[in-house]
């Protein structure tokens, strides 16, 4: 790999750990029913997905593949398109950063944290669910709602 392509790399690298650290701070300054919104609001996301991506995006390992970078790319350019609805750009965004610390090794322990940080709000998902209903008029897919990722469980 050539210098410039290095220096990117890098300088992405390092945009992709500020965003990362707005998000764990966020999240550690929101209470466990909020987070447990967004942890509906982003699990709903995922199952509504197709079924391979739904199933890479709880496999850290597998996410980490070569024939699934261009991932982090799909889900910013998804997350453009649906820009003007906040509570989805929220919970998608943890899928993208999910996706890019599989990418990039230098970003694993600030996803584990970031993880660490939703994982509080995991007892609170039923009783957020009525919330999502009450906003969307849909039941939310909770389908292994209050699991983190193989890979990125705090607790392990």
């Amino acid at each position: 790999m050539g210098f410039f392509a290095k220096l990117i790399l890098s300088s992405a690298s390092k945009a992709n750990e500020r965003a990362l650290d707005q998000t764990i701070e966020w999240l550690r300054g929101m209470d466990a029913g909020e987070i447990a919104l967004l942890v509906v609001i982003a699990t709903d996301f995922r199952n509504r997905t197709g079924t391979e991506l739904r199933t890479v995006l709880m496999d850290f390992h597998t996410l980490s593949a070569p024939s699934y970078s261009t991932t982090p790319l799909n889900l910013s350019l998804h997350m453009r398109r649906v820009q003007a609805d906040k509570a989805l750009v929220a919970g998608m965004s943890i899928w993208l950063h999910t996706a890019r610390a599989a990418q990039d090794h230098r970003l694993r322990f600030k996803a584990k944290q970031m993880w660490a940080e939703l994982a509080r709000g995991f007892p609170l998902v039923h009783e957020a669910e009525q919330d999502f209903y009450a906003a969307h008029g849909k039941w939310p897919i909770l389908m292994d709602a209050g699991s983190c990722p193989d890979g990125l469980n705090p607790a392990a």
